[in-house]
């Protein structure tokens, strides 16, 4: 993994190795700028001055994670500087906010009726639901980061726009087809899914049907998840009922069609309107922005025989010739936000739990003996039964012990033993390794 350099001055300069690094900090000709992703900041002039190369930063979005690649061109060949892997927090803020959302609805019902007020709340032009601005704000942010680390002179994402819905409604065809056209590519839709034979009885050759898995009565609808090829006899026995009365018989048939029937358009639908966003944020950027699809990556990847990762993927978008380095350590880098300020927790219902929390609890400081939870610290621990040197993620205690986190190692020790590397910035680092060829 390279490592990020800076002049005295703060201004990026090409990253070097991890070896050349120890000897800048070990004679004293570097200090430790950040710990993650690990960077140094010269004390004098560079020892041996070097022309900057252009540096293109790769990003290929994604719903749950995102990928970063740091990678130079040199002829034919694409060197892979950086890599890392964002995880976002987006469906935990789906989730929150439904649960608030249940828990007003509940008060304004329950507890005191109130008459709602007059609908005048509009929505302004280019707004994004706060689970996608989240993922546009982040990637943003370090975006920004890379950009202040290394001489990033352009940005390649995964931007250009896609077929997100898959023809999985009639109605959200296009309106000027007809309705016989229509219907002939959702059952083409269906067919590709699950094959031209009954889902049933695995009769092929017959006449066959397109049936809800979930009935229209109850509440079932036409997208193409819940369609199923069926015999005519098939659909007429399963009827309204419900799958799991239909196929008590059949287990196995019944776990495999409900494994296959949950996959939605939920992630697609986020990742449009995140490339959305991202394409007007890092538009304005003063950096050169290019747009490429997932089909260029797909393309390469699959001629370089590079296994499947989100910094990888990031590595094999737009025109990547052969790969060079790509079999580095990953930085892995997760969304954990800075606390919660929620006073009183609730079930999925809208059910609170319990009374409010004590108020002196949430009103205490978050800092103990100068520690707060998510800093990167250093242990040096002599005693007891874990005696050595860590460094990792704290959480800090009422009592003023430390909980230090050093990847599956996790110890306990007191406040003075520690020593703080970097403050807490809503995010959690670790290295993994990359996933190797099949």
């Amino acid at each position: 993994m390279a490592v990020f350099v800076l002049d005295p001055e703060g201004v990026p300069l090409m990253p070097c190795s991890e070896k050349h690094a120890r000897k800048l900090l070990e004679n004293g000709k570097a200090r430790l700028h950040r710990f993650h992703p690990f960077s140094i900041r010269l004390t004098g002039p560079w020892p041996t001055p070097k022309a900057l190369q252009a540096l293109m930063l790769k990003i290929s979005p994604g719903s749950e994670t995102t990928g970063f690649a740091i990678v130079r061109e040199e002829g034919e060949f694409t060197r892979v500087v950086f890599l890392a892997e964002l995880r976002h927090r987006a469906w935990s803020i789906s989730k929150s906010l439904l649960r608030r959302h249940q828990l007003r609805r509940r008060r304004r019902s329950t507890l005191r009726y109130r008459t709602p007020g007059p609908p005048n709340r509009r929505k302004p032009r280019g707004w994004l639901p706060p689970s996608i601005r989240h993922r546009v704000e982040t990637v943003t942010t370090w975006v920004r980061r890379f950009s202040r680390l290394a001489p990033i002179s352009s940005i390649l994402g995964e931007l250009n726009s896609f077929r997100s819905q898959e023809l999985q409604v009639e109605s959200a065809i296009q309106k000027n087809r007809e309705k016989k056209q229509t219907k002939s590519e959702l059952r083409r839709l269906v067919y590709t899914k699950w094959g031209r034979k009954c889902i049933y009885c695995d009769t092929q050759g017959a006449p066959l049907e397109l049936d809800h898995i979930v009935a229209r009565s109850e509440g079932g609808s036409d997208r193409a998840f819940n369609r199923v090829p069926a015999c005519q006899s098939c659909n007429l026995k399963k009827g309204t009922l419900s799958l799991q009365r239909f196929l008590a018989k059949k287990p196995e048939l019944l776990q495999y069609i409900l494994g296959r029937m949950k996959e939605s358009m939920r992630d697609a639908a986020a990742l449009y309107g995140m490339r959305r966003g991202l394409r007007e944020t890092l538009t304005s950027m003063l950096v050169p922005l290019h747009a490429t699809s997932i089909d260029v990556r797909e393309a390469n990847r699959e001629r370089l025989g590079i296994p499947w990762s989100p910094a990888l993927n990031a590595a094999c978008s737009g025109s990547a010739g052969t790969l060079i380095g790509w079999n580095q350590p990953i930085l892995r880098i997760q969304c954990r936000g800075r606390g919660s300020y929620q006073r009183t927790g609730s079930y999925i219902p809208g059910r609170p739990k319990g009374d409010h929390r004590n108020r002196q609890i949430f009103s205490r400081d978050k800092v103990v003996q100068g520690f707060q939870t998510g800093d990167i610290v250093k242990a040096v621990v002599k005693r007891g039964k874990n005696p050595g040197v860590y460094r990792g993620r704290a959480a800090v205690r009422a009592s003023g012990d430390i909980d230090v986190s050093e990847g599956k190692m996790k110890i306990r020790t007191v406040s003075t033993n520690c020593r703080l590397i970097q403050r807490s910035d809503g995010y959690e680092y670790s290295v993994i390794t990359p996933p190797q060829k099949p």
